[in-house]
């Protein structure tokens, strides 16, 4: 089974933050337009959209509101996000089911191991700042968490079913960071804020973005469906616009509060293989404990079109044609310390793996072959991963900046 690499299949994802820039560079050109603001609107977060779109709020109106303040935000999926992936049980459940099927078939001999599916954040990602003008994501007061994947018995009919704390759909929010050094991570009290649109010709990329059928975390954003297919967002750039620091988000969150690690990338050795040999590569190269040598290397799953191999330190290795290897984990966001450790864990881990995928394609094939990342859930970490190994470089994103890059230009004329 041979796979020619197809950009467009792909495209959508690395060109994503091509938009982004885009869409920074335009809004704060609008957002500094000058107006006269005779209402100051109290809203909710979770009403937000719904207000726009019932005419409550307009474009240009001046609103006050409330609520945690974050850099990351669940704006699409990575290409070989998967929706779920199998880890080993702890004892505790061992047990539990050992109690269960006690004297059965089912029952786990000795040095068997119960694998369970789990559920998995999806990724949340954080946007790039550009001339010290940043982005970020405003949470409902009653926000508890990202959303995730529920795993229903029936799962291999019902796919990928979301589930999410009621909520969990922010508002964006772009601001100087210069003027608004302290606010992330924070429960804020913001007044006097600007309504304001994406232009058009930056919306007509996000449709190839996102879709629409499908609810991540964008419903006070983006609703392409219902809302001339614009981002909707408000600015922190007005000068009568105030912001209050109320307390430190960790304090309702929580140090249990948990963000994913997401980065992939592509290998061109994998593009004209078949997928059971990509398996078997990838499944001896996996850096698991010795104690899972005697399992499943891989377990596929149809629905995603994907393949999850599980490894160490709770790190998952997942796969996609054409040639697309993600690497997913869980940290706590708010526990510093136990944040740095988890990441540095992570970090060495894509690098042993970088390392051992080139001895590999080297003994076998006779080419140095490097890791192209593609995406990572937090751009400001890329150079950490850079290595002899791995290129960072991005150039297919660089490749779509040029792009959009020539269109706000053209617009930057107009305004």
């Amino acid at each position: 089974m041979n796979f020619k690499f197809d950009y467009n299949n792909i495209s959508s994802y690395i060109g994503f933050w091509g938009s982004i820039f885009t869409i920074a560079d335009i809004a704060i050109r609008e957002a500094k337009k000058s107006i006269k603001s005779y209402k100051v609107n109290e809203i909710d977060v979770f009403d937000f959209f719904d207000s726009v779109l019932k005419k409550e709020l307009n474009l240009g109106d001046t609103v006050s509101v409330e609520g945690f303040f974050l850099n990351y935000g669940q704006i699409n999926k990575p290409y070989t996000y998967i929706n779920s992936v199998w880890r080993p049980s702890d004892q505790k459940t061992m047990d539990h089911f050992n109690l269960k099927h006690k004297s059965t078939r089912h029952q786990l001999r000795e040095k068997e191991i119960l694998f369970e599916r789990n559920p998995i954040i999806v990724p949340a990602q954080r946007i790039p700042e550009i001339n010290n003008i940043s982005y970020g994501f405003l949470y409902d007061e009653r926000f508890t968490g990202f959303i995730r994947n529920n795993m229903p018995d029936n799962i291999e009919k019902t796919g990928n079913v979301l589930v999410k704390d009621e909520f969990c759909n922010p508002i964006l929010v772009i601001y100087d960071n210069h003027t608004y050094p302290y606010i992330v991570n924070k429960y804020l009290y913001i007044k006097k804020a600007k309504i304001i649109r994406g232009p058009e010709l930056v919306n007509n990329y996000l449709k190839d973005l996102v879709d629409p059928k499908e609810d991540i975390g964008l419903s006070n954003i983006y609703r392409p469906l219902k809302f001339d297919n614009d981002i909707i967002c408000i600015s922190l750039l007005n000068e009568d616009t105030d912001v209050k620091i109320i307390e430190d988000a960790k304090i309702k969150l929580g140090n249990d509060f948990k963000i994913p690690l997401f980065a992939e990338g592509t290998y061109n050795l994998l593009y004209d293989k078949s997928l059971d040999t990509i398996i078997d590569i990838i499944g001896t190269l996996a850096p698991n404990d010795m104690k899972y040598l005697n399992q499943l290397p891989s377990f596929r799953d149809e629905i995603d079109k994907a393949v999850s191999f599980m490894s160490v330190n709770q790190t998952n290795i997942t796969f996609r044609e054409p040639g697309t290897i993600g690497f997913y984990s869980e940290v706590s966001y708010f526990d510093q310390q136990q944040f740095e450790k988890d990441f540095m864990d992570y970090n060495q881990l894509i690098k042993n793996f970088s390392i051992d995928f080139k001895n590999f394609s080297q003994k076998n094939y006779g080419i140095k072959e490097k890791f192209n990342m593609t995406f990572i859930y937090d751009y400001t970490y890329k150079n950490m991963f850079k290595s002899k190994y791995i290129d960072t470089s991005f150039k297919y994103v660089k490749e779509q900046e040029k792009i959009y890059d020539k269109y706000a230009n053209e617009i930057n004329k107009l305004i």
